[in-house]
């Protein structure tokens, strides 16, 4: 386990441990840590309204095993995943956290579950003591929301091809590509404060125009070459890119 600070504590599986946890087929759920209300009794008006903003599990404290099966039957119906160890978890700071690039590279290097946790003892903590929605929720339900967009695609992700960063790489930059089987998905993050810049080169006979953005629609392009596509791209801190490509265009 480690953490990574981007104005948020990140924590979760690393190495062997998401390669064993990676399931292709499955689709990612994305949770929020539960502790009940009050605490360690689950309540379906608290479930519900973590369905309702877009969340498709809750995360339930592993020490808090007694309630577990009452939880299940509650998320149930609801069409909640009930998780109680996720593969990475984001401890959501005050404020509007810039988490994509954390949460992006997770689910690129193969995690199936991830937590995002407000830190509050009771209640499903997407409101202040005012019921005003906090800052964290937005980005967390629009990362959310585009997992669930993407179902089949997102849950059939393996390991693809290594790209290569031309150097000198940025350090807090990955950029991986993924078999998605009929298409490639292509996944930039950057885990800098500061807004980086980079050439990566694709392997050759990955088509290099038009990607699609699964952020936001966009198109995008690269530079056609023997050796395979080259991407110049610049990436703002704590922001992550998100391409799919069909791999019978060329």
């Amino acid at each position: 386990m480690r953490s990574l600070a981007i104005g948020l504590a990140v924590v979760g599986a690393t190495g062997a441990a998401v390669a064993a946890a990676r399931q292709v087929g499955r689709p990612p759920v994305v949770s929020v840590w539960y502790r009940g209300t009050p605490e360690g009794v689950p309540r379906l008006d608290d479930l519900a309204a973590l369905r309702a903003a877009g969340f498709t599990g809750v995360t339930w404290p592993p020490d808090e095993p007694a309630a577990v099966a009452e939880l299940t039957r509650l998320a149930r119906t609801v069409d909640l995943a009930v998780v109680t160890r996720p593969d990475l978890t984001v401890r959501v700071t005050p404020g509007a956290p810039r988490f994509a690039a954390a949460v992006w590279r997770a689910l690129a290097r193969g995690s199936r579950a991830i937590a995002f946790d407000p830190g509050q003892r009771a209640g499903p903590g997407l409101t202040d003591p005012r019921g005003e929605r906090l800052a964290w929720v937005r980005p967390a339900t629009e990362f959310a929301g585009q997992v669930s967009a993407n179902p089949r695609l997102l849950g059939s992700l393996g390991p693809g091809p290594k790209v290569v960063l031309e150097a000198p790489a940025p350090r807090d930059l990955e950029v991986t590509l993924l078999d998605g089987g009929r298409a490639w998905v292509l996944v930039a993050t950057n885990t800098a404060p500061v807004e980086v810049r980079a050439v990566a080169r694709l392997p050759p006979g990955v088509p290099y125009a038009l990607w699609v953005s699964l952020l936001d629609g966009g198109t995008m392009s690269m530079l056609r070459e023997a050796g395979g596509a080259r991407w110049t791209l610049t990436i703002g801190a704590g922001d992550a890119r998100v391409y799919v490509i069909d791999k019978t265009l060329k």
